[in-house]
């Protein structure tokens, strides 16, 4: 069973008013939680435990052009 989370993404858009160009700035994971999409643990059996790990905090900026 993994423990709950709660992530906060978040995305800005400008467009130019005759919409021929776009700018974004995009934000994942804001708050850099550390959180696993999966976790198997049998250590408890004298075993191993496994997890994947989800992605720090991201950001990108992306600008485009729409002719």
């Amino acid at each position: 069973i993994l423990d709950s989370y709660t992530l906060l993404n978040a995305r800005v858009t400008w467009r130019s008013a005759d919409e021929n160009w776009e700018a974004s700035f995009a934000l994942t994971n804001a708050s850099d939680e550390l959180y696993y999409y999966n976790y198997f643990d049998i250590s408890g059996a004298g075993a191993w435990a496994s997890g994947n790990i989800a992605p720090p905090r991201e950001w990108s900026f992306t600008v485009r052009r729409n002719f």
